[in-house]
């Protein structure tokens, strides 16, 4: 067994902050003393904290494509994150990659640190999930494609076209825990054996009159504000439900 003792520092702890020791063994924290322990590494009261999490992050595009016309290798773009990271006292980095479809011929391409195409996106993702058990601290990706930042009309003018033709529906369905599933972590999935139920139907019948006024008063909200629907006990909830609310607000001033 390996042990590490660090004493005389600046511990930051989930209720109080104080001068104390803690004791690590085989890379795991065993015990936080709220004392100085002779014969460990003296942190001269540097401070201690517990590992940071950053929810979202854009990061990897930059270090992908530092330059309009760079583009560096995943394994070393991701290392160079993961260093970052760890310097900034990061333990946890949730990672955003912007799926970019450029219409070529109808075709998509890769530019930059964006993907083109499903495909493209599918390949990042699976070799980021190969690499991300050698990186030193904990890496999530999240791939996502931006309607606000991708051509669009083409998507708009279909949707009318066919709504125009009839009703367009689409089914609401839930995935159901079991008992012992975790329901406070987003990034920890669930068995794919798990039930679906369906909740309902969402149908679309035809576009509203003044489409961009009522985009302003439109509030993403990843609460469900519907009696007898309760959030589960993920952190997360409540704070993007924050940060939706003050994007919405300065959006209908605009």
């Amino acid at each position: 067994m390996t042990q590490t003792l660090l004493t005389n520092a600046h511990i930051v702890g989930p209720d109080r902050d104080f001068t104390g020791s803690v004791v690590i063994e085989d890379g795991t924290i065993t015990e936080v003393l709220p004392r100085n322990v002779a014969g460990g590494l003296d942190m001269n009261g540097s401070f201690l904290i517990p590992g940071v999490i950053d929810i979202h992050s854009d990061y990897l595009e930059r270090e992908l494509a530092p330059r309009p016309t760079a583009k560096i290798p995943l394994e070393l773009a991701l290392n160079v994150m993961d260093l970052r990271a760890i310097s900034s006292g990061l333990t946890t980095v949730a990672t955003a990659a912007r799926i970019a479809q450029e219409q070529e011929g109808r075709e998509a391409r890769s530019e930059g640190g964006r993907f083109g195409g499903r495909n493209d996106a599918l390949k990042l993702a699976r070799r980021f999930e190969e690499l991300a058990p050698e990186m030193r601290i904990h890496h999530v990706i999240h791939l996502r494609w931006n309607t606000n930042f991708e051509p669009d009309d083409d998507l708009f003018e279909e949707i009318a076209s066919r709504i125009a033709s009839g009703p367009v529906s689409y089914k609401i369905t839930a995935q159901l825990a079991a008992a012992g599933d975790t329901v406070d972590d987003a990034t920890i999935h669930w068995p794919e054996d798990r039930p679906v139920a369906e909740l309902g139907t969402l149908t679309l019948t035809a576009p509203v009159a003044d489409d961009a006024t009522e985009q302003k008063q439109i509030i993403f909200d990843p609460i469900p504000r519907v009696d007898g629907i309760e959030p589960s006990d993920d952190p997360l909830l409540e704070l993007r439900a924050a940060v939706y609310l003050i994007s919405g607000r300065r959006r209908r001033k605009a």
